[in-house]
């Protein structure tokens, strides 16, 4: 299974195994944890965090700590929102013979979307391909809005986002979200099936991966994000099934990250086809961007790279293919979690392939992460000051009472993202709209702050109830009259 699942084994040649030492990984393995375990009692740190490391031939280390969600421990089963770790999921499917065989790569999108018009794009040159590799010219804020934070658009709401909400942008490479969320939706609408039903039939069932996925068994064990505001720690929560999405919306357990990493081992290295492309993923200098993977090196050795980042939540992923060694980081914080992640990564990656760096020890390596979580609590706590003070809201004056509001309440309607349900309970309307939800907070007649998340400032909703039309972060709704989108 493993070779004809990774997308590099297509063209490839065995290369000459170089293998890490054992003494060599698992002192660099104790190397990590030592680190990773200086940093747990530091202020701000993640309530949870997981570390795996793998070489080939041997059992993989699995390492731990915290709490996924309140009062509930984190184990190795433990599923985790991984972010754009995700797009290495949704990249292998697309390899699968059964995909390829339906939906293949060098399908365009004017064969798969032929109502849809872009000005100044040529669909029937952009393909599959270009979604995944992020050479596709386009553009859609309101796509990628609604499949992060309401849902991932069905065919039918893809259509239309990208017929009426795409633009063209500059050719080349461009790192988005956008592709990954259009092939999912292009796949749906030509073979009938969701790009999650796909995934657990073509990826997550053979390969084992008992805890992982984007069903919503697997979202309702989901790992909280949290957002450190230097006092506390904030609950982000992940665990709607509406937050699965092709770009970013997956969860992975430590145990799975293992069988994932070593799926990806002895498969060669092959480039043709890859995007040129030049930047650092910590340690890692990557020149080309192939699949949902950036080919990288570390010194002498090859390796693949990716990290992943969401609200409150934050991972790296390093795989050496051809030396049989990887290292995953997880984490379900966001203060000081994205150095911590891809150093407690870059860590591992150094001591085992032998690199001759400077590394920090356990106390400074807590007191530089402590550092950086104050520093992010504070910008913090200053951004939601300053937006909650922000002129648009005209001083929160307004004191409107449940009959006043009443008059908001109902079903608002959007082409691109459906139906926004507010409703009273109590003396307060609330939101929802797919996972969006929010506390409307009333500013002034007719303005609302729709409070997402009690340490973000809050969103601008404006609403006519007379003219029967909504506008929530300027984006247009109008009273339902038959249902949402």
């Amino acid at each position: 299974m493993k070779a004809a699942l990774i997308l590099l084994a297509a063209l490839a040649t065995p290369a000459a195994a170089q293998p890490v030492a054992e003494t060599r990984f698992e002192a660099a393995a104790a190397h990590t944890l030592e680190l990773a375990q200086a940093t747990r009692q530091a202020p701000g740190a993640p309530p949870a965090l997981a570390v795996v490391m793998v070489r080939e031939g041997a059992p993989p280390m699995v390492w731990v700590e915290g709490e996924a969600r309140s009062g509930v421990a984190a184990d190795a089963a433990t599923p985790f929102p991984v972010a754009s770790l995700a797009k290495t999921f949704t990249a292998a499917l697309s390899r699968r013979p059964a995909v390829q065989a339906t939906f293949p790569d060098g399908l365009a999108l004017a064969e798969v979307w032929p109502e849809a018009a872009v000005d100044g794009v040529n669909l029937t040159v952009v393909t599959n391909r270009d979604l995944l590799d992020h050479t596709a010219p386009l553009a859609s804020g309101p796509m990628t809005l609604r499949a992060f934070f309401v849902s991932p658009p069905e065919p039918d709401a893809a259509l239309r986002l990208l017929d009426q909400a795409t633009e063209a942008r500059e050719p080349g490479f461009g790192y988005a979200n956008l592709g990954y969320i259009l092939w999912a939706a292009g796949l749906e609408r030509r073979t009938g099936h969701s790009w999650i039903d796909w995934l657990e039939t073509e990826i997550i069932q053979p390969l084992g991966l008992e805890d992982s996925g984007a069903s919503p068994t697997t979202a309702a064990r989901m790992a909280s994000g949290h957002v450190w505001d230097g006092e506390r720690q904030i609950a982000w929560p992940y665990d709607d099934p509406q937050l699965m999405n092709a770009a970013g919306g997956l969860g992975l357990s430590a145990r799975d990250g293992a069988s994932w990493m070593l799926a990806h081992m002895g498969a060669g290295w092959v480039e043709d086809g890859a995007v040129p492309v030049e930047l650092a993923i910590g340690g890692s200098q990557c020149h080309a961007y192939r699949l949902g993977w950036y080919l990288c090196r570390r010194g002498e050795t090859r390796v693949l790279a990716t990290a992943g980042g969401y609200p409150g939540v934050r991972s790296a992923l390093i795989v050496a293919p051809e030396t049989g060694i990887g290292v995953l980081v997880m984490v379900n914080g966001e203060a000081g979690a994205g150095w911590l992640a891809q150093s407690l990564a870059d860590a591992f990656m150094d001591q085992a392939l032998g690199a001759l760096v400077q590394t920090l020890g356990p106390e400074a390596f807590r007191n530089e992460f402590a550092r950086r979580a104050a520093q992010a609590g504070e910008g913090r706590r200053t951004r939601l000051q300053q937006g909650l003070e922000d002129p648009s809201w005209q001083g929160w004056t307004w004191s409107p009472d449940a009959q006043t509001l009443a008059a908001y309440a109902g079903g608002w309607c959007s082409p691109w993202f459906g139906e926004m349900r507010l409703t009273l309970e109590g003396d307060a309307l609330h939101g929802r709209m797919g996972a969006w939800r929010a506390a409307l907070r009333p500013a002034a007649p007719g303005l609302f702050g729709a409070v997402v998340n009690e340490a973000e400032p809050p969103q601008l909703l404006t609403i006519d109830p007379a003219a029967g039309t909504l506008d929530w972060a300027g984006f247009p709704f109008t009273r339902c009259t038959n249902g949402g989108a």
